[in-house]
């Protein structure tokens, strides 16, 4: 059973230090960060199952730290508990409001706040527990359904329109679907959202700030209105609270990197017919260039490496793995959470002289010592070594031809122990390749990015391991339509 995982945020390392002796002593595992700002970048690098938040802190006040993350999906199953000094008593109601589920005083007395954790986390497990039952129900439920339609007779068309009304609702819904991003779009390359935060302002003037067409440009902010992006009131337009926090230049959580990214890529969704018609197989590949691309683009598409370890680590037995090789487009992100979590377990991230830098200084932030280092080296075409327990890839099939899939897994098996495991995160299809949607639109993306990579099924990914000695132990689809794949080296039989 895997370890609770704390987050402690306060600005005094010495509560900060104290919390660590006795949460490790409990058997927590234990991140700490002095800095409000640190510690956001932690609970979302980490997703901890319950965090210690102070709310007088430099910077940012713990209220306002705890209503970005309460706002967050990725910490909805998250609990945090306030520490507050007695003269903050007046706080605690807003904490409750913004999604906090208890709150203890300073000077706390350990055996409170440590009954304190103890009841939060098992709330939090009891909630958990009830939403995969609840999702069992669905499942079951769903299941009886299509059963009972099979055995139902065919049904007739409709004889009128207003009987196909709820699907022809659905295709216009798709098609606005270009027209509304574009809308959002638009507003960012003029960087509305940044104008309106310090000043909200009427049409006339941001028309002549922003040298456009006075009607057109009130079209486009009553849209955003429409949208809940802008408030209007008597004629002045201002941001709404979604505008603020997410559209807004030099805010923690601006989403303007994802909004360029798309933007971008706008122009070549225009050119998917021609690109479908004329597709080339034997484009020129700039690996350097693409590798560089498709990372950025893995980095926009909100992967999230705790999550993927902390499924790994309930649905596979680690405790006898000690050597780790990870390869792959990562910068060393799941071998840092392993490592952490398995005590005995030492890692080696394998990346290209050309980005093995950057990795080398991101894993430096977490001082962990000689038990995890790196080696310069291409998965393409690089051997991994040999007498590894565990090898982690991610993202890394996506070859132009099948057979490639098959040979790197097949160096990966010769690097393995007997019995070692292959862990595979990656963006692969199902059985009939028609789902999830995300990943057929992950694969569409590199085609319009010309882009010789491909996107594989989770089945043709399974028979290149059963064809090169590995049977498959699990396969898993996660939240963000990402599949987890683990697959266990034969022994020899001697």
């Amino acid at each position: 059973m895997r370890r609770k995982k704390i987050l402690a945020i306060d600005d005094a390392e010495d509560i900060l230090h104290l919390l660590k002796v006795r949460l490790e002593d409990e058997g927590y595992e234990v991140i700490t960060a002095t800095d409000p700002v640190d510690g956001i970048g932690k609970a979302f690098l980490r997703i901890p199952d319950l965090i210690l938040l102070d709310i007088m802190m430099p910077k940012l006040t713990g209220l306002e730290v705890l209503e970005m993350l309460s706002q967050s999906g990725k910490l909805k199953n998250t609990a945090i508990i306030m520490l507050t000094g007695q003269r903050e008593e007046q706080d605690v109601k807003k904490a409750v409001e913004l999604g906090a589920v208890d709150y203890c005083a300073k000077p706390f007395e350990w055996n409170v706040l440590k009954g304190k954790i103890e009841k939060a986390i098992k709330v939090e497990e009891g909630l958990e527990r009830k939403k995969e039952e609840k999702k069992e129900e669905v499942i079951k439920e769903e299941r009886k359904e299509v059963v009972e339609k099979k055995e139902e007779a065919p049904q007739k068309e409709p004889k009128d329109l207003k009987d196909k009304s709820p699907l022809g609702d659905y295709v216009q819904q798709i098609t606005h679907g270009y027209s509304l991003s574009k809308i959002l779009l638009t507003a960012h390359s003029l960087d509305l959202f940044s104008i309106l935060e310090d000043t909200p302002q009427r049409v006339k003037s941001l028309a002549q700030s922003l040298r456009c067409n006075p009607s057109a440009l009130e079209l486009l902010l009553d849209s955003l209105v429409a949208l809940r992006f802008l408030e209007k009131e008597e004629e002045t337009y201002r941001n709404s609270k979604l505008a603020s926090q997410f559209l807004v230049k030099d805010k923690m959580f601006y989403l303007g990197s994802y909004l360029n990214l798309w933007d971008n890529l706008g122009g070549k969704w225009s050119n998917l017919k021609e690109e479908i018609k004329v597709r080339k197989e034997d484009k020129p590949e700039d690996e350097d260039k693409e590798r560089s691309s498709f990372r950025e683009f893995l980095q926009d598409m909100n992967v999230n490496p705790s999550e993927v370890i902390d499924t790994l680590t309930k649905i596979t037995d680690l405790t006898n793995c000690k050597k780790l090789l990870e390869a792959g487009e990562s910068p060393g992100s799941y071998a840092l959470e392993l490592v952490q979590k398995q005590p005995s377990l030492n890692a080696l991230v394998m990346d290209t002289s050309s980005t093995v830098k950057s990795t080398d200084e991101f894993i430096a932030q977490f001082d962990l010592g000689e038990r995890i280092s790196t080696q310069i080296g291409d998965y393409k075409k690089a051997s991994f070594g040999k007498n590894n327990d565990l090898v982690f890839l991610s993202f890394t099939f996506h070859f132009p031809q099948a057979e490639d899939n098959k040979s790197l897994v097949e160096r990966v098996g010769d690097s393995l122990n007997d019995g070692g495991l292959l862990i595979i995160h990656d963006f692969l299809l199902g059985e009939e390749k028609t789902s999830p949607l995300k990943v057929i639109l992950f694969a569409l993306n590199l085609l319009l990015n010309n882009s010789r990579k491909r996107v594989y099924s989770s089945d043709d990914l399974a028979l290149s391991l059963k064809e090169a000695g590995f049977r498959i132990v699990s396969k898993t689809l996660l939240s963000d339509s990402s599949t987890l794949m683990v697959g266990r080296k034969n022994k020899v039989k001697s």
